[in-house]
């Protein structure tokens, strides 16, 4: 009679927890606008977005098919996976995990928890990161949220190396017997938000490891140069604040991070002693125009305040002083690679009933010759079906392959697809 009872009240739980999902399917392709030839690279052919709830718990899970057109290579990407427990107090979180900091739209350098996928850099939010296996907990006081992020395992960016049809980067995957990995190190960050009148203010800090390469250090031959380089990332320190209010129409953001790195490595023959300090940060506009127009406008910085150490002239694989002009960051919002102060600008309008969405954006270097140039237009025939349609142009100075805008001209493009919704 009593297992009877518990197999009824067991039954009754799951009867009452809910289940929820969401599928996307968005075939598209990529043509060169000047000759408009195939780019092929990888991308998600489909995602699904799965949930369970029971009582105070949800599983959260997000999977996504990737796929390349020109070869067949695919891969099954799963995302996010992580359980979700309600107290009383807040909320506490298992699994891997995207997270969300910062308070600007797409460009956050207080944003440093999850790295990177390049292959999805033009992509926004979460769309562009890489799930973590991560332990968090969110504590609801009043107006406050404090946020704490525990992460066992070091995961880096996913660059586009050696991709001919996305020459973001000129150089080869280094081999990974010579790549230095993160062991041992839990990496740990915290966030506290207070809400005040029409503003949310945070402070953050983290404490972990660069997601992108750097060169730690160097092994001497018996003959000739140092033929061995040794690759691995630098522990880095960030302190971080972000800030955004309303007034009426117009909606403020501001977002500035303070970072701290040092090469700790010292397991090459010859490591590379290497400290500095940089700085990043970023100013947002939006204003709600009449007839549905949206402007954004965005304004992003990066500098790098003190630099110590040193690091390998390739032609001659001498060490020589790093400088601030040789020294690159190893965390930060990814669009601070492509200019030292950057202008974005971006109009948006709702037409045809919504049926029809236009956005046009520009991102102008402030510092050196380049700017990008998009227009994206999405027709929803209805809720399940849309056709999509991107174009990117880049610009850059002539002759100079050392700016990634001029690196980029070849990759300028048409996107022409369909995202199909259940």
């Amino acid at each position: 009679m009593r297992s009877t009872i518990i197999i009824f009240f067991s039954a009754s739980s799951l009867l009452l927890s809910q289940f929820g999902f969401t599928a996307k399917v968005q075939p598209y392709d990529l043509y060169r606008l000047s000759d408009y030839s195939e780019i092929s690279l990888p991308f998600r052919l489909a995602e699904l977005t799965a949930d369970y709830s029971w009582g105070n718990w949800d599983l959260k899970t997000n999977t996504a098919f990737e796929y390349r057109w020109s070869n067949g290579e695919y891969d099954v990407d799963f995302r996010e996976y992580y359980l979700v427990y309600y107290p009383s107090f807040g909320e506490i979180k298992l699994g891997k995990q995207i997270f969300a900091w910062g308070a600007a739209d797409g460009n956050n350098p207080t944003d440093n928890l999850n790295p990177y996928d390049y292959y999805y850099l033009f992509e926004m939010g979460s769309d562009r990161k890489i799930g973590l296996l991560s332990l968090a907990a969110n504590l609801y006081f009043d107006n406050w949220n404090l946020e704490l992020v525990l992460l066992p395992k070091h995961e880096a960016t996913r660059m586009p190396y050696g991709e001919k049809d996305f020459p973001l980067f000129d150089m080869e995957e280094p081999s990974s017997d010579l790549i230095k990995e993160v062991d041992g190190f839990i990496e740990r960050g915290v966030r506290g938000e207070v809400q005040l009148a029409n503003s949310d203010f945070s402070i953050s800090f983290f404490d972990g490891y660069d997601r992108s390469l750097s060169l730690l250090g160097i092994t001497v031959g018996l003959t000739g140069p140092p033929p061995i380089s040794t690759f691995g990332y630098r522990r880095t320190q960030v302190i971080g604040a972000d800030w955004v209010t309303f007034w009426g129409a117009v909606t403020l953001r501001a977002e500035g991070a303070l970072f701290k790195t040092e090469n700790q490595d010292k397991s090459a023959q010859m490591p590379l002693e290497a400290k500095a300090t940089y700085a990043q940060y970023v100013v947002q506009v939006e204003i709600d125009a009449p007839s549905e127009i949206k402007i954004n406008g965005q304004f992003l910085g990066n500098r790098v305040i003190e630099v110590e150490g040193q690091t390998i002239d390739i032609s001659t694989f001498s060490t020589v002083p790093l400088t601030k002009d040789n020294f690159f960051p190893g965390l930060g919002t990814p669009f601070a690679m492509f200019a030292e102060k950057g202008l974005f600008l971006g109009v948006t309008d709702q037409l045809m009933d919504d049926r029809l969405e236009v956005e046009l954006s520009v991102f102008k270097d402030l510092e050196e010759k380049g700017v990008m140039m998009g227009a994206n237009i999405s027709y929803s025939f209805n809720d399940h079906l849309a056709l999509d349609t991107r174009i990117t142009k880049f610009i850059g100075e002539e002759g100079n392959q050392d700016n990634p805008f001029t690196r980029l001209e070849d990759f300028s493009h048409i996107m022409a697809g369909l995202t199909i919704q259940f």
